[in-house]
């Protein structure tokens, strides 16, 4: 009797699981595997057929004994998963992990907009569930006023006055926003945190496929995976819903326009709450799958829990391509807009191959903007890209924005043998980004480029 209640159990003070309760998980593994190798060293000695069972007992003990060592495997296993868990469940010390809700209508280069966020405390395996709150009034200190801020350097494209946690999703490698992001929480009253768990509405979409529609009181809405975002931006950016919700919610401030997603939020939590153990497997494994298409992204600050996410492929951060060739494209809305939903964007890369073993990439990003519905800001469609590649890969050209050139150019070429005199220096520019890219990976390497103009504007 280790775990004493349902880990979602609100309003009580019992822990879940304690100190104790992990010491005697930890000894209970120590003894299974000792008797599970002495089994295995007896049965060594002895032929099936000289013990004096039954036939059919034979046949049920010589389908047991491949397994053991494959109990074995998954007991070593777990044993180095303890301390992890034990981390998460904050056994002996609370654990504060940041939510934060992604709108993919307003892309950014980890997921989306980040407009709501909340606080989940596990304090010996109890969660205090989160409710969601207006980024704004932690970002504009609750009064609407302007802080100031701007976007660390390196990121001077994200120009938009007073830089807060709202517009923090600035890269397209997980760890380097969340790290970024936890600490603009803490600096603007937050407080500390332990990790940061950001989600886009795909995920709450593939949870209410499980739990089915969702009535909100006083709304008239069901809500279901089909109409879940269509709905979210309805009231928070239609100004004849935003004065109806506030009315329904008798909050009359700013935040007033988020009241109906706080308060679907709220039901959707409870929901959950009371679900069956079959019925949380399934959202489990969808959660799974959402890691897996970055619509759900976790960053832990413990070293080992983050790298276990990391040798499992669940980190959410950006390939630097050390040991193989290819790329990767990172688009961020800028048009503060709801149009992402509408652009469509399609690679296409021709590669030619050297005989020395070089490849040459022709990449043509095509996006197709086709409105078909509001889009809740301006209808012009304003898109900064960013393109990652190996650290040793050289910019050729690059044509199509809105600029005339690429944000890099190259750079002055040396001179060749025999001539004169020697070329001015060459400076990318690019020297000052980095650290802000994972493993020290740039955006473009230096003596290759020059730092040039911003962005695709359709």
């Amino acid at each position: 009797n280790i775990i004493h209640a349902s880990p979602l159990t609100s309003n009580s003070n019992k822990p879940l699981i304690s100190a104790s309760d992990v010491l005697a998980i930890e000894g209970a593994m120590v003894h299974a595997l000792y008797y599970i190798s002495d089994i295995r060293a007896q049965m060594s000695h002895i032929s099936l057929k000289d013990l004096p069972i039954s036939n059919s007992q034979k046949t049920q003990l010589a389908s047991l004994l491949p397994l053991l060592p494959k109990a074995q495997d998954m007991i070593v296993q777990a044993q180095g998963l303890i301390g992890l868990v034990t981390w998460l469940l904050g056994v002996g010390q609370p654990r504060r992990f940041l939510i934060q809700t992604m709108d993919r209508a307003e892309l950014r280069p980890g997921g989306g907009f980040t407009g709501q966020y909340g606080i989940v405390q596990i304090q010996n395996g109890s969660v205090t569930p989160p409710s969601l709150t207006d980024v704004t009034l932690l970002d504009y200190a609750g009064n609407g006023t302007a802080i100031g801020r701007r976007a660390p350097d390196g990121y001077s494209w994200m120009n938009f006055g007073n830089w807060g946690i709202r517009d923090s999703n600035l890269s397209g490698d997980f760890p380097t926003t969340a790290r970024m992001t936890m600490q603009l929480f803490q600096d603007e009253g937050g407080g500390p945190v332990d990790g940061d768990i950001a989600f886009t509405p795909s995920l709450i979409g593939h949870i209410l496929d499980v739990t089915g529609p969702i009535k909100v009181p006083g709304y008239n809405e069901t809500i279901t995976s089909k109409n879940l975002e269509e709905r979210l931006h309805y009231y928070q950016q239609d100004y004849s819903a935003i004065a109806r919700e506030k009315q329904i919610s008798g909050n009359y401030s700013k935040s007033g326009r988020k009241a109906f997603t706080s308060t679907l939020g709220k039901i959707l939590l409870d929901h959950l709450r009371h679900l069956p153990v079959k019925q949380l497997t399934e959202v489990v494994k969808g959660a799974i799958k959402d890691i897996q298409s970055h619509d759900l992204q976790i960053y832990f600050t413990n070293p080992a829990v983050e790298g276990w996410l990391v040798q499992h492929g669940y980190s959410g951060s950006t390939d630097t391509f050390s040991k193989q060739d290819g790329f990767t494209v990172v688009q961020a809305n800028i048009s503060i807009s709801k149009a992402s939903q509408y652009v469509h964007t399609t690679e296409h890369d021709d590669v030619t191959l050297d005989a020395q073993g070089g490849a040459k990439h022709n990449l043509t990003i095509t996006l197709n903007y086709q409105q078909k519905g509001p889009v809740y800001g301006y209808d012009t469609y304003a898109d900064y890209i960013r393109v990652y590649a190996p650290q040793n890969a050289q910019f050729i050209s690059g044509d199509g924005f809105d600029s005339g050139h690429a944000l890099c150019t190259p750079g002055t070429p040396k001179p060749s043998p025999g001539s004169r005199g020697s070329p001015p220096p060459t400076t990318s520019g690019c020297g000052q980004y980095n650290g802000y890219f994972p493993s020290a990976a740039r955006n473009c390497p230096n003596g290759n480029y020059s730092l040039g103009m911003r962005g695709f504007t359709l």
